[in-house]
């Protein structure tokens, strides 16, 4: 069994990505290896059966510039990803740990700043998170979506959270405001930038000059450059969650 050793923060194209190592052992294994999968935004230091996490950390610095330029090679390809059990997902930006706890009831909490837990039958884990993650997207879009309605003096006729590949979000001509589930998954100012571009849609539905001096009375110009930098280099990281 795989166990974290420890988590490599690598620059790409500007931003910040964790990247999860795992400590793979194996009684057959004579020397130790890293690999990169890219496929899964993971790596693995894999070596015989008894071996120190002294000598394994040691390893890992040695080949961190490896690790570093398979990043950089292969970047992040993405396959369709669902909750379970170890599974690694982003939440407000953050990479957390998902550890699944076998009940007849349904409960999802963290434990810590990244460990979540979720208790319910096995076969409901991809089921019940999906849907928590669409509720908590749900939230974080009402309450910062109002708020800028409210400074503009707009009203909203309904806030809907949608699984959509093509956009973050969209605006209406009646009002209606649309997010993509997803966006919980992003950082918080990121979501926040989303939600102020498209309130400002509800005076301007176009992207005029306008429209983007509207957005900067929500938000700043660093954060609207920072959130469209961040959505473009982790969308297909983001969009892998079918």
């Amino acid at each position: 069994m795989s166990k974290l050793l420890e988590s490599f923060q690598c620059d790409l194209n500007g931003e910040k990505i964790d990247i999860p190592i795992y400590h793979s052992p194996s009684p057959q294994r004579k020397k130790m290896c890293l690999s990169y999968h890219p496929n899964q935004l993971k790596a693995f230091v894999k070596t015989p059966q008894r071996i120190s996490k002294k000598t394994m950390v040691e390893f890992l610095q040695k080949h961190l510039l490896w690790l570093k330029d398979q990043v950089f090679k292969f970047g992040v390809q993405c396959k369709p990803q669902k909750f379970e059990d170890g599974t690694y997902f982003l939440f407000k930006g953050n990479t957390i740990k998902l550890e699944h706890h076998e009940s007849f009831k349904k409960k999802i909490f963290f434990t810590c700043e990244n460990i979540c837990k979720i208790e319910c039958p096995k076969d409901l884990v991809d089921r019940y998170m999906r849907k928590w993650m669409v509720e908590q997207t749900r939230i974080f879009a009402t309450e910062r979506s109002v708020l800028y309605a409210e400074k503009i003096q707009k009203k909203i006729s309904a806030i809907r959270i949608k699984d959509v590949k093509t956009r973050w979000g969209s605006c209406s001509t009646l009002g209606n405001l649309n997010y993509n589930w997803r966006l919980i998954m992003v950082p918080e100012a990121v979501f926040d930038y989303v939600c102020a571009h498209e309130v400002s849609h509800l005076m301007h539905m176009n992207h005029s000059k306008e429209f983007w001096d509207q957005v900067k009375k929500f938000v700043t110009k660093e954060t609207i450059t920072y959130s469209k930098n961040w959505l473009e280099i982790h969308k297909k990281q983001i969009y892998q969650w079918g």
